[in-house]
């Protein structure tokens, strides 16, 4: 019988858990990517999958073109022994897409992403849980990503989990904010293991760990959220990663064994208090060297940040221990329930974090007819090297309000909520080509004449949170309100203003003006409170703007994934001014703007 996650088919067999491909005993070699668009064209043999679907799974982010499927595609035939004009494995079907259409003799669906809890032989109320390991392949792949992404992306690690513990089947549950939690009773309800694929973070490596929690008690002493330790036979060791909740209701995250006791003063405190009986979201994010950086978040927020640097380093045992509930080396029991926790190979990006948390939380911000429900996930410009500085408003639709509070280009895209809110999903969705959207926008200008800009975006790339949208795989259109009533269209890749209307006399920059979107193949209409505008393009007065997708190529210069969204910025006097706001955004099929006349 073939273990899980083996497909076999006319004499190969492709195994997704050991990344090989064989004809009977030989090896068979592919790249990585080519081995992946492989196990996703077996995994979905039932259909034909497009090239845009195999775009957005296998390279997600990184600029390819046609030819870079195509390779792989002729990759996969060559090794298979795969003739094009009589396929045995793989159909192309001109346009659309590919298909595996050799007969699979076995097949067992992959390994779940979280296996099963193990339950130990124990007579106290524990529960020992396996966490979820980053498979090799995906490493792989996610390394590749990167290395292809431009300079002017923001660099980061693969978004992945490397731990991740559900918490839904613990000895006694509770309804949590992710399914069920667990109930921790004070007393000796613990959670613990050992990383028995010694994938953890050791010594300066970054790392983030997260959990959501929800208590209104201390239980009388600092207790231990999560915890993992390196050096578990040392309880002072300097790399013994934790979150805690102190006596006084606050969460600390620290590098100590016994950090949050007093014995130490190099860890990040919050200033909120979180034991009000609410789920909170805390989270602890390492920079590691050479910064050394630690940072508290709560709901997605940071409220503090601190030095942790090593002054030794210990060597690290065999398998490190965690333990969820109370430390590794026991102290005081955590009361209350703990769902969802969590650990990254990297310092977590605080709009990482605000996703997070605003999917888990189940907001919704923004309601399209016919498409569902939306949230926002926060942006920055791409060379921003501060948090994120947006306040979001969840109120009742359509009053959404989103203030920028800092000083540098930022914004929100719309999002779908995954169920299990993992970091993978927190991409755009994809709303389409053709559309209609209508915005309140604040266009402030300070004491020195400072100006400012805002307006929705829309045919762009499925960027992370806390990227930008003018980044190197950037595509598609900001349309952008000035303080001094221009409205300009940006296009995103390469950059550059393809259309602008002339100023407005006494434009009132401190009130909120209606700026409304129409756009369909490769033509846009704009109206600003009411009235249409006309548009200078091309040396002409144009009230139609032609939409020229340059980023098509050849060869092509970024990616047009449908995702749209509201921005902010001040390009002139980057650094020195913000202060926009939108609300009342609403997003819309497409329909044509009504003329001037006709609008009284």
């Amino acid at each position: 019988m073939p273990s899980q996650g083996r497909f076999s088919t006319l004499g190969f067999t492709l195994d997704t858990q050991t990344g090989e491909l064989r004809r009977g005993a030989d090896l068979v070699h592919l790249r990585p990517k080519t081995f992946l668009l492989l196990q996703y064209l077996v995994e979905n043999h039932q259909r034909l999958v497009s090239k845009e679907e195999l775009f957005e799974h296998i390279w997600q982010d990184a600029h390819v073109t046609d030819s870079t499927l195509v390779g792989c595609i002729q990759e996969i035939r060559k090794a298979l022994d795969d003739d094009v004009k009589t396929p045995r494995f793989i159909k192309t079907v001109p346009r659309r897409g590919y298909q595996f259409v050799a007969p699979i003799d076995t097949f067992h669906q992959p390994v779940p992403l979280l296996p099963p809890p193990v339950e130990p032989p124990s007579p106290v109320h524990r529960r020992q849980l396996v966490p979820t390991l980053v498979a090799v392949l995906a490493i792989i792949a996610g390394a590749l990503w990167l290395s292809a992404r431009k300079n002017l992306d923001l660099a980061e690690p693969p978004l992945q989990e490397l731990a991740w513990w559900k918490l839904d089947t613990g000895p006694a549950t509770t309804p949590g904010v992710l399914g069920k939690a667990t109930l921790f009773d004070g007393q000796r309800t613990v959670l613990d293991g050992v990383d028995e694929n010694r994938v953890f973070p050791t010594g300066a490596a970054p790392r983030t760990m997260l959990a959501w929690i929800k208590t209104a008690t201390t239980n009388g002493d600092s207790t231990v959220i999560l915890n993992y330790n390196t050096a578990p036979d040392l309880p002072d060791s300097q790399d013994s990663f934790r979150l805690s909740l102190l006596r006084d209701g606050r969460v600390s995250f620290s590098r100590h064994g016994w950090a949050g006791q007093g014995a130490f003063h190099d860890l990040a405190v919050s200033s909120t208090r979180v034991d009000d009986d609410r789920w909170h979201l805390v989270a602890g994010a390492y920079a590691g060297a050479p910064s050394h950086r630690g940072a508290l978040f709560i709901d997605g927020i940071e409220e503090s940040a601190i030095p942790m640097p090593m002054h030794r380093t210990e060597q690290p045992a065999d398998q490190a221990r965690w333990s969820i509930g109370n430390g590794v080396h026991r102290g005081t029991y955590f009361r209350g329930a703990i769902d969802d926790a969590r650990i990254y190979g990297y310092a977590v990006r605080p709009a990482i974090l605000a996703a997070l948390h605003r999917c888990a939380t189940s907001v919704t911000d923004l309601r399209i007819p016919g498409r569902g429900d939306f949230y926002y996930q926060p942006l920055a410009s791409p060379f921003a090297h501060e948090p994120v500085q947006l306040d979001l408003h969840s109120l009742l639709q359509p009053s959404t309000l989103i203030r920028h509070t800092g000083v540098d280009y930022a914004g929100v895209q719309l999002a779908r909520r995954a169920p299990d809110c993992s970091i993978t999903s927190f991409r755009p969705a994809d709303l389409g080509q053709d559309l209609y959207t209508s915005v309140e926008l604040l266009t402030p200008v300070d004491k020195n004449g400072h100006h400012t800009q805002a307006g929705p975006y829309f045919r762009s790339r499925r960027a992370a949170p806390g990227d930008g949208i003018q980044g190197g795989s950037s595509a598609g259109f900001w349309v952008r309100l000035h303080s001094s009533g221009i409205v300009t269209i940006r296009r995103l890749n390469p950059m550059s203003t393809v259309a602008f209307t002339n100023p407005r006399p006494a434009f009132d920059t401190s009130r909120f003006h209606t700026l409304e979107v129409a756009v369909k193949a490769n033509t846009m209409q704009a109206a600003l409170d009411g009235e249409l505008l006309t548009f200078e393009q091309a040396g002409r007065s144009v009230p139609d703007v032609t939409l020229q997708p340059a980023w098509e190529g050849p060869p092509p210069t970024g990616e047009n994934r449908g995702s749209a969204g509201i921005y902010f910025g001040a390009e002139d006097n980057r650094g020195l001014i913000g202060g926009q706001q939108a609300r009342n955004w609403q997003l819309l099929p497409y329909h044509p703007l009504t003329p001037a006349p006709s609008r009284r």
